[in-house]
């Protein structure tokens, strides 16, 4: 059976080679083509001995996400709803970022810490400070960590 599904979590093109690496290596797969421009995937399988939750099965255990044909109606909505959220997350960076710059490049520029930060006494407080103003950054971009360390652990690095 040939059939046509769309990846999810693909950001770049070493993603679309681990997806294919992976689904090629099946006995039951014929073959499978990523593209990573449009983010589908074309799987030649024998329907028999695999079905669509055995694929999306294997697609998750790469560290991806599958659409299947009863799910299309789910992946529009949800890739406006990945767009707001990425534009949420950037926000949120921004905003705990330009503290965290301002403490650590500011001095070398010529723009003066508030009083209570200066002094060689005060450097473990202005580096407690960053570490507080980074921490958000952190938990709301933790997916690219998560999926980084998944693909690390597969030994299939990829952008992440």
């Amino acid at each position: 059976m040939k059939t046509n599904y769309k990846v999810t979590g693909m950001t770049c093109t070493a993603c679309s080679a681990t997806v294919e690496k992976v689904l090629n290596v099946n006995e039951f797969i014929e073959s499978a083509a990523v593209n990573f421009a449009t983010e589908k995937v074309n799987i030649i399988y024998d329907e028999t001995k695999l079905s669509e939750a055995d694929i999306e099965q294997i697609v998750s255990s790469a560290g991806y996400g599958l659409v299947t044909g009863s799910d299309g109606k789910k992946s529009e909505n949800s890739a406006d709803m990945e767009s707001s959220d990425m534009k949420r997350r950037l926000v949120i960076s921004i905003l705990f970022t330009i503290p965290v710059l301002y403490l650590a490049m500011g001095p070398m520029i010529g723009i003066p810490l508030p009083f209570f930060l200066r002094g060689m006494d005060r450097v473990l407080l202005v580096a407690f400070t960053q570490l507080l103003f980074t921490t958000p950054v952190l938990i709301v971009n933790r997916a690219y960590f998560i999926k980084g360390f998944k693909t690390l652990w597969h030994r299939s690095p990829n952008m992440d």
